[in-house]
């Protein structure tokens, strides 16, 4: 159970808290007496003073409540309670209300979706980890209705012809509940259809058995009859035919369609694979109304038109017994030209019976004359592959009992009255699907095979053609599945591979050689843009035409599927057509063409790109050396949000630019290297940055000795990746020639930036001493020089380390100043990094509650920023939050959060610190033997990082496990380990609780007097720390404790 605010979770409390929350939930609106709830939370067991405790849970559920502006919700008299809340907000009650919308249409596809939809708001057990008769009453009752919607969605999938797609989920279904005979028939029923009748006679034999054997009992009648028709293998049992308005059900029978009616429908494919939403847009239009129902299926060249076309038509066919007719245009066929209208026209009437004699002469009144044919007939016309609305206009009868299904290249928004429906490529499971299923016809593909199989199908871009073309070529040659994805690995055009011969690429030239001349230089000129994607200002620089013709062409292109709109003014290739036209490209323009059109691109991006960063971070460090561009362009930002939003937009076009191409674009990748400095710390791009920052410090280093100060700066910005990436050493090596080079040059803000990166590295890696001395030397140098921003980070630095220190009081003076500050310049990001450690000031002292505060205040700021490292670190101490209030499941939920950010971005280090505290959170829930697991994953980064701070916190792990586990031996070896660690880095605390393992786990094993003397070095540091905070404090008191036992002192 999780509360959420404006896409934030919110703290529920203790066990028994969440309890009370469940109940009033539970009971949606309606007031719940005290001695209902008391029962229901307690079990009929009440302690003696539940009443009062039952208050005080209220109290804080509606503090939480007021704290996310919601507190009137729950209202309250001497004897009830009620919480007022929307169905829409509640989960359970948004699942009920999806299944009574699934109950109430008559449209079979809807209500699966509608079942579908509800289905996807079951995240796990309800009411989890709640203990209570009357929790698992409710959570029984939500689970049986979750059973109930996945049995009826599966049924009503089954009806609409998607038997392949649903077999596994009745396998599944028919496992949890063997003796569930609705399920065993569907289930038999879908092997039937899939062509797998000794299975589905298989599953009855089976399910029988279990009746008789487990229930004494005969299969019902229902079965019995559906395996009676199984044996006779009855022809009704085919899929069954859609009714207008009606829903299919398991005694639906499809309609006979008259054998003599014409059916020139192509056969279908025993490939076909997904498709589910399309297919479900298809039968959904499938209806009778007041006007002829046409759907243009268009898409790129091989994308699957005429394959979905064909496939639905075989499942609408029983719906239309007059006549199934295909008719194709042949709008891109190299060999026949396309098929004009009049010509089109006699083949169709003379398929529905017309003699070719009695054919009308011209064009417009043989579409009377087919238009009066088709007036009482039902019937279904494929149009496939037609070029645009005026070849298939006439072609359209006039009834609305018919069904027009038309495939093009093209959308053909101007064909009046159609539906249209846009085929992208499948994703990757359903192509890696269809390779399966054609390279099974020769061979048997191993468990193994899966990982090649899916690379093999991304190489393809996904693209139905070249997966059944790649497919078949590997079905009827030797060699592994393996050693095909390693070929395609490894040339640098796929085409070059799989089109042989040149299917694919014969279907992509006979649509660019309808493109007229404008948008065919579009077409080449975008495949050399170096970004993924493109908008309109880069279109138009690295196309150099005027932005009307560039408009013009791209509109062209995007009618014709040869470019994607993802996105409003957002282009894009798809792979197989990139590859194309990047290869067209190269054949029909000059390199020196080619030269000139990516140089336009990338100096426009640099243009950009600084002057967005000069205005989303005005104080950022700079070396003053990139150049002003000749032209400026439109600037398409206004304030430091738009000019962030406008990176965070432009960022992987921008990076792509920032990557050295040989003989265009090494000055583009040297500056842009310099001003995407302060965008790729916060994209968390920092493997990235460090091989940018490399390459560009090369071509620097080249230019020789007089550009020391761009040298100082790249190798500055290097050092702070670095370190974040857990290479300390190689952080402080770069830190410190930046330093060198900038005393060299007289550079005092060089010097200044350069001191305050070593002291960082030094404070990461545990070097305390060190980092105090090398930020104080910075601090000094930033005031001489009046940086504000460099101040603010410095303090920063300082707060974090006298926070280690356990010095809370001046870490958080030190905090406080710097927020100061950044709030003065203006720095929203920056906040973020200082109220997260402000927050972790108050955690360090036992106040969960104000560091929740600080963390939840620097979440909203890293959200509006998109800074998703430090996003993964707040998720981190919300986790050390929960786990601080005695909710380790909890905890554990917001650490996987963290993981998953930091396993994108590389963060070593603090991957190590949230691994130790899912440690920590599996001993807090008893479980030392899987805490040990995540202590020495935590203590395996730390060591390849060198990070001291964190194999100490590791060892202090490991002991408490070892100690839970009974290991005496091997807890006192870890707690020695730690104590080390601890006292090299000057935390007295933490060494102050190593001695106190230390000394327990000594008199364990040797006695009291052996134990004494590392009591003694326990108290004597607790005593040097103060007043550290209510833990520290309770645990000096049971060092003294111990020490007056052992005296006997009491």
């Amino acid at each position: 159970m999780e509360l959420w605010v404006d896409d934030a979770r919110r703290p529920l409390g203790s066990i028994k808290e969440r309890c009370v929350l469940a109940v009033l939930l539970g009971a949606e609106g309606a007031a719940v007496s005290t001695d209902a709830m008391i029962a229901r939370v307690w079990d009929d067991e009440p302690p003696p003073t539940s009443l009062d405790t039952l208050r005080t849970y209220v109290s804080r559920l509606r503090r939480r409540l007021r704290d996310t502006g919601h507190a009137t919700r729950l209202s309250s008299d001497s004897r009830t309670y009620r919480l007022q809340v929307e169905p829409e907000e509640v989960d359970f009650r948004r699942f009920r209300l999806l299944r009574e919308r699934a109950n109430d249409t008559e449209d079979p596809a809807l209500a699966a979706e509608l079942l579908r939809e509800a289905e996807r708001l079951w995240r796990g057990q309800p009411f989890a980890g709640l203990p209570g008769l009357w929790i698992e009453t409710i959570r029984g009752g939500l689970e049986e209705q979750r059973r109930q919607i996945r049995e009826r969605r599966v049924h009503l999938e089954l009806g609409l012809g998607r038997h392949a797609e649903v077999v596994v989920e009745l396998r599944d279904l028919a496992a949890q509940h063997p003796v569930a005979e609705p399920v065993v028939a569907d289930l038999m029923l879908a092997l039937y259809r899939c062509g797998r009748y000794g299975e589905a006679l298989e599953t009855y034999r089976r399910t029988r058995a279990r009746l008789s054997n487990e229930l004494g009992a005969d299969p019902g009648p229902d079965l019995e009859r559906l395996h009676t028709r199984l044996l006779r293998r009855d022809p009704a049992l085919a899929i069954p035919a859609r009714t207008p308005g009606g829903s299919a059900t398991r005694e639906t029978l499809s309609e006979r369609p008259d054998p003599n009616a014409p059916d020139t429908l192509l056969r279908d494919t025993r490939h076909f694979i997904g498709r589910r939403a399309e297919l479900a847009q298809l039968l959904r239009e499938d209806e009778v109304g007041t006007a002829l129902p046409v759907t243009v299926i268009s898409g790129l060249a091989g994308v699957g038109k005429t394959c979905l076309a064909i496939h639905a038509s075989h499942l609408m066919r029983a719906n239309y017994p007059d006549g199934r007719l295909y008719l194709h245009l042949h709008a891109h066929d190299a060999h026949e030209s396309p098929i004009e209208p009049a010509e089109a026209l006699g083949s169709l009437l003379v398929e529905m019976g017309v003699p070719s004699s009695q054919l009308a002469a011209t064009p417009d009144l043989r579409a009377a004359q087919w238009r009066r044919t088709m007036a009482d007939r039902r019937a279904l016309i494929v149009l496939d592959d037609v070029r645009d609305a005026a070849q298939v206009r006439l072609l359209l009868p006039g009834s609305p009992r018919c069904r027009v299904l038309v495939t093009s290249r093209r959308r053909l928004t101007d064909l009046e009255g159609a539906r249209s429906l846009s085929l992208r490529v499948p994703n990757t499971a359903d192509a890696a699907a269809l390779f399966t299923r054609i390279a099974e016809e020769s061979r048997e593909l191993a468990d193994a095979d899966h990982a090649p199989v899916t690379e093999i199908v991304k190489r393809c871009g996904n693209h139905p053609l070249a997966v059944q073309l790649t497919a078949n070529r590997f079905r009827h040659r030797a060699g592994r599945v393996r050693d095909l994805a390693a070929r395609l690995a490894e040339s640098p055009r796929t085409l070059d591979v799989i089109d042989a011969p040149p299917g694919i690429s014969m279907a992509f030239n006979l649509s660019y050689a309808e493109l007229g001349s404008v948008a065919r230089l579009v077409f080449r000129r975008l495949a050399l843009h170096p970004g993924p994607d493109v908008g309109r200002a880069a279109a138009v620089a690295i196309c150099g035409l005027g932005a009307n013709e560039v408009r013009h062409g791209i509109d062209e292109l995007v009618e014709s599927h040869l470019l994607e709109e993802p996105a409003h003014d957002r282009y894009r290739f798809h792979d197989l057509v990139h590859d194309f036209a990047l290869h067209t490209a190269h054949r029909e323009e000059s390199a020196a063409e080619r030269g000139q059109a990516v140089t336009r691109v990338l100096d426009l991006y640099l243009d950009l790109a600084d002057r967005a960063d000069r205005l989303a971070y005005p104080h950022g460090r700079r070396s003053g050396l990139v150049p002003a561009p000749a032209g400026r362009a439109e600037v398409p930002f206004g304030t430091p949000e738009e000019a962030e939003e406008w990176l965070d937009r432009e960022r992987f076009n921008l990076v792509a630019a920032a990557r050295p191409v040989a003989g265009v674009a090494s000055e583009h990748a040297r500056h842009l290297a310099e001003v995407l400095a302060r965008s790729l710390l916060k994209w968390g791009s920092w493997g990235l940055a460090r091989d940018l920052y490399t390459a560009a410090l090369a071509d620097w280093r080249a230019a020789g000795p007089g550009e020391a100060r761009a040298a100082t700066h790249l190798l500055i910005e290097r050092a702070s990746i670095q370190w974040r990436l857990g290479a300390h050493e190689a952080a402080f090596l770069d830190a410190s020639e930046a330093l060198a080079l900038a005393e060299g040059a007289e550079d005092r803000r060089g010097q200044a930036e350069a001191l305050a990166e070593i002291g960082a590295t030094h404070l990461r890696a545990g070097r305390f001493p060190a980092a105090q001395d090398h930020l104080d030397r910075a601090l000094e140098m930033h005031r001489v020089i009046d940086s504000p921003h460099g101040r603010a980070g410095i303090l920063l630095h300082l707060g974090v380390l006298n926070g280690h220190l356990r010095k809370y009081e001046q870490a958080t003076g030190l905090l406080l100043a710097a927020r100061d500050i950044h709030e003065w310049l203006g720095e929203r990001r920056e906040l973020v990094k200082v109220l997260n450690n402000i927050g972790e000031i108050f955690l360090l002292r036992d106040d969960p509650d104000n560091a929740e505060r600080y963390y939840l205040e620097s979440l909203e700021v890293a959200r509006r920023s998109n800074a998703r490292a430090e996003y993964a670190i707040l998720m981190n101490n919300l986790g050390q939050v929960e786990l601080a209030r005695g909710n380790p499941l909890a905890a554990l939920h917001r650490y996987a959060q963290a993981l998953h950010v930091y396993g994108q971005i590389s963060d070593l280090r603090s991957e190590a610190d949230t691994r130790i505290n899912v440690g920590l959170a599996h001993l807090a829930m008893r479980d030392p033997s899987e805490a040990l697991a995540h202590f020495a994953r935590g203590r395996r980064i730390a060591e390849r990082i060198d990070d001291r701070l964190h194999r100490q916190r590791a060892a202090a792990g490991f002991a408490q496990a070892y100690f839970d586990l009974g290991d005496v031996v091997e807890a006192r070896a870890q707690y020695r380990t730690s104590a080390d660690l601890a006292r090299g880095m000057g935390t007295a605390l933490e060494e102050a609780r190593a001695l106190a393992g230390l000394a327990r786990t000594t008199e364990a094993i040797d006695g009291a007097t052996a134990a004494r003397a590392y009591w003694s070095s326990a108290l004597a540091g607790y005593q040097r720390l103060g007043a550290a905070g209510s833990s520290a404090s309770a645990e000096a008191d049971e060092v003294r404790a111990a020490l007056r036992r052992i005296d006997g002192d009491g």
